[in-house]
């Protein structure tokens, strides 16, 4: 599952597959509130992550990293749009979906500071993708609110 034991068995999934999985949550919110382009977007997120930190993993770039890079732009994106939209309804989502928001792009920064494929910045990698999604769903949660 880290960094030393990825290669002894191909057939397992890694801890930042395993993580990416959190962006399902986001993903089945969206489609419950009928934000059809939300669902797209997590989803995508999420099954692009999932491959992207596949165990036979490289440290060379390619078409999937730039992919991936993309669509976790679209994703900060569409998160930004809705935390505009939700600013005049301050709450406890907005407030923990801010939190959210400061947690993962200080993991962000962390990770890009640390060797490639090391245990500490798998963990920060997996903190992100936790981050990343509950905070999403938080800022989801607005439309019960509003609604």
């Amino acid at each position: 599952m880290f960094p030393d034991e990825l290669n002894k068995n191909n057939n397992q999934f890694t801890v930042l597959q395993i993580s990416a999985c959190f962006f399902i949550l986001p993903a089945i919110s969206s489609w419950k509130r009928g934000l059809y382009l939300g669902f797209f977007v997590y989803f995508s997120n999420f099954l692009i992550s999932f491959y992207v930190h596949r165990g036979r993993r490289t440290k060379t770039n390619d078409m999937i990293d730039t992919l991936d890079n993309t669509f976790v732009f679209i994703w900060v994106l569409y998160n930004l749009i809705h935390y505009i939209k939700f600013l005049d309804f301050t709450n406890q989502n907005i407030n923990l979906a801010t939190v959210s928001v400061l947690l993962v792009f200080m993991t962000k920064i962390w990770t890009k500071l640390l060797p490639w494929r090391t245990g500490k910045r798998y963990l920060l990698h997996f903190m992100m993708h936790f981050f990343g999604a509950i905070g999403s769903y938080f800022l989801l949660n607005n439309y019960s609110i509003i609604k």
